[in-house]
């Protein structure tokens, strides 16, 4: 079942479309709160790279979410290009949508470890992790880094089906819930 990410709801081709801009220009990352050390953790971010503003602003039309920024030029015969991101919840409801589209293993597998452990990350601000739910979630982001360890090598399968199995049985043995 879908998630509706935007009024009215983006058409299944728009969803195609932009899983694939995703696959190909796009990333599905984690980045790290700018709280005090002792509480970091990690959150949700999903990017989009491009040259062309112009599909970007067409992604925000699509999901209802994110902004547009313009990225620093290395060199100024670059051309001027422009990063599309959505964080934390937000981030979680787009790629609950996208999920069934997308055809990159590896950003699949990590979309698939963010939705089946949404409750990690979607905590109202504010609200504090117990010591369990805090050693989950830094168990789960550990695996979720680990799985671009290798990235592509074929020494790790990437199973959006078994994520949800698999990030509880790894994590268990990570943080020894």
């Amino acid at each position: 079942m879908s998630v509706q990410i935007a009024p009215g709801g983006p058409s299944v081709a728009e969803l195609a479309w932009l899983a694939g801009y995703i696959d190909g220009d796009g990333s599905v990352s984690m980045r790290a709160s700018s709280t005090s050390r002792s509480t970091r953790f990690r959150y949700p971010v999903l990017t989009i790279d491009s040259c062309d503003p112009e599909l970007l602003e067409e992604v925000i039309a699509i999901t209802g979410q994110g902004h547009v920024k313009a990225k620093p030029r290395k060199k100024k015969e670059h051309r001027k290009c422009w990063t599309w991101t959505v964080t934390g919840s937000k981030a979680v409801i787009v790629l609950e949508t996208l999920i069934p589209y997308l055809r990159c293993e590896f950003k699949r597998y990590r979309s698939a470890l963010i939705v089946d452990n949404k409750d990690v990350f979607t905590k109202p601000k504010g609200k504090k992790f117990d010591e369990e739910e805090s050693a989950r979630r830094y168990g789960i982001e550990q695996l979720f880094l680990s799985a671009g360890e290798k990235r592509g090598s074929r020494n790790r399968a990437y199973s959006v089906s078994s994520s949800k199995r698999v990030a509880v049985a790894e994590v268990k043995t990570l943080v020894q819930i």
